[in-house]
């Protein structure tokens, strides 16, 4: 099993992002990834949430979808609505991808799927349910900011045994078979390998 964490801190950073928002004509799934978080931290400020926990799986081309869990288990998050960017993804040229953004909001629990999303494509394990697949969560602590990925990628473990019996038991002890082993002498029947009467 692979286990591959990614540690990003609330930066001032993040607030560029934001202010920045409107002036840039895309941004990448990092800098969509701040600017998100940047937006939790400001939009649930004051909130009684302490940490939230997105759990994902898949395999064999299939997600498995979300679970989305908060501490305190009280708080309901259904209804929540966060002011953060919408933003649409785009291939800018082969192998480079960008997203567009513009100024919107969105429920907090599509919210922390698309961050949990960009935070796999950021940390390298886009395709994670591809074949053996992956699991793994992404964890958000209200008071410092921080997100923390943690993946896990199915791998099949092959064993391997060999057994070398070598050339025969005979051979190996420097015996020569007898010939007739083969035939139907050795068994009391006659050169046909009919038993004899």
């Amino acid at each position: 099993m692979n286990r591959n964490e990614i540690v990003v801190g609330a930066t001032a950073a993040s607030v560029a992002v934001v202010a920045a928002q409107d002036d840039r004509p895309s941004i990448n799934a990092r800098e969509l990834l701040e600017l998100h978080r940047t937006a939790l931290v400001i939009g649930l400020n004051g909130s009684a949430i302490e940490q939230m926990v997105i759990e994902y799986a898949g395999s064999g081309d299939e997600g498995n979808g979300f679970e989305i869990s908060v501490t305190p288990s009280s708080v309901v998050i259904d209804d929540l609505l966060i002011e953060t960017a919408d933003s649409e993804y785009y291939e800018m040229e082969p192998g480079t991808y960008r997203y567009k953004v513009s100024k919107g909001s969105m429920d907090l629990s599509s919210l922390l799927e698309e961050m949990c999303d960009l935070a796999l494509t950021v940390g390298g394990h886009s395709g994670y349910e591809d074949n053996e697949g992956g699991y793994g969560s992404l964890t958000f602590t209200m008071a410092t900011g921080e997100l923390k990925l943690v993946h896990n990628d199915y791998a099949s473990k092959v064993e391997t045994t060999e057994h070398d019996f070598g050339s025969g038991l005979l051979v190996d002890a420097g015996i020569q078979p007898d010939p007739s082993l083969l035939t139907g002498d050795a068994y009391g029947g006659g050169p046909d390998g009919q038993a004899a009467h």
